[in-house]
């Protein structure tokens, strides 16, 4: 076989392979958005935070969380008030108060896939719970 067949013959293969995975994605999304659409129905458009994830076959490609209680901000404020905080602990506790969309158990398996996605769920939550800065001149 000719380089020439063989660049043909994989690059067929990867096309083929990229197309259905794209088909998954799709399917995985549409899931998702509806979660999503619930979650602002449920708690408020404004209310809830969405980050998006690279499709990973079999895992959600959206986390949605909300808006932490009062509680809860007082709790995540106190333990990054601490003498030694650890403000990615009070982060990933905040996220685990906060989730709304995938289940915990799902949302498990995309910390095994994105470590770092609990922390930064948390911190998307702690913004949902103050006032958005607007500089001086917008709006």
């Amino acid at each position: 076989m000719s380089p020439e067949e063989r660049i043909a013959q994989t690059e067929a293969r990867r096309a083929a392979r990229k197309a259905d995975l794209e088909k998954q994605r799709v399917e995985q999304y549409s899931l998702d958005l509806a979660a999503l659409d619930t979650a602002e129905e449920e708690h408020g458009d404004a209310r809830i935070a969405r980050l998006d994830l690279d499709y990973t076959p079999g895992l959600p490609t959206i986390v949605v969380v909300k808006c932490p209680s009062r509680d809860h901000i007082k709790v995540y404020r106190a333990k990054v008030s601490e003498k030694k905080p650890d403000h990615t602990k009070a982060a990933v506790w905040l996220a685990g108060r906060c989730l709304v969309y995938p289940s915990p158990e799902v949302f498990e398996q995309l910390i095994d896939a994105y470590p770092g996605i609990d922390a930064q769920a948390g911190l998307r939550a702690s913004l949902l719970s103050v006032a958005k800065a607007q500089d001086e001149g917008e709006g």
